[in-house]
């Protein structure tokens, strides 16, 4: 009688490495890092601005958008931005990229908003709207005391327009946010980001949003 052994490579075909622990799975994620994905949640800004979060920033959400932001792995972009896609609101006519300060830019060699619009972009068809120059630097924390947030500074690019929909990694205070609304004159309809802690204030989602989608 013949034996028949399955091959290894047999087994592991369509298999990938999950985007986040790198666990062999079938999908971006994998079963275990998927029930880490904590949902995200709506809330202002100090300056009133709405933001929309597509994850909570820990768990799973963390760990992509620091794979994005400090490894450069590009793929934790298509990943996050399948959730953000879920919260653009009816109205919304371009992605602007919050940039990265130059010097962080330079170091880590990425600028995750960037790459996060172009995939929100890819997934919508929505255009992404280079509107925002950088410094070179300001505090990671840009929220720690007045003096820090003011070093926080923009200047724009391109004409603003209401439709415009901000997006960023992750905000923990909102305060970057702001300063790039301000930089646009206040013409933004909407902050959306990656992920947000849990200690961000939730406010009621609008009854225009889109309804959520599953992340695979």
């Amino acid at each position: 009688m013949t034996a028949f052994v399955s091959h290894p490579a047999g087994m592991m075909r369509g298999m990938v490495g999950c985007t986040s622990c790198g666990a062999l799975a079938g999908a971006p994620l994998c079963d275990r890092c998927r029930r880490l994905l904590g949902p995200g949640r709506r809330f202002l800004t100090p300056d009133g601005l709405l933001v929309a979060a597509a994850f909570a920033h820990h768990g799973t959400g963390r760990v992509l958008v620091h794979r994005l932001k400090y490894q450069a792995l590009v793929t934790a972009a298509e990943v996050l931005a399948a959730g953000m896609v879920a919260e653009l609101p009816p109205g919304a006519t371009a992605l602007v990229p919050v940039p990265r300060a130059r010097g962080r830019r330079w170091r880590y060699g990425i600028d995750p908003a960037r790459w996060l619009a172009q995939a929100v972009g890819r997934q919508t068809g929505l255009p992404v709207i280079t509107a925002l120059d950088a410094g070179w630097w300001w505090p990671r924390h840009a929220a720690r005391g007045d003096a820090a947030r003011s070093r926080v500074a923009f200047r724009p690019r391109a004409r603003a327009d209401p439709g415009y929909v901000l997006i960023d990694d992750v905000a923990t205070s909102g305060a970057t946010l702001d300063a790039a609304v301000a930089a646009l004159s206040g013409a933004v309809h909407l902050g959306l980001v990656a992920t947000a802690p849990s200690s961000m204030r939730r406010v009621s989602r609008p009854s225009g949003a889109l309804p959520s989608r599953e992340v695979v």
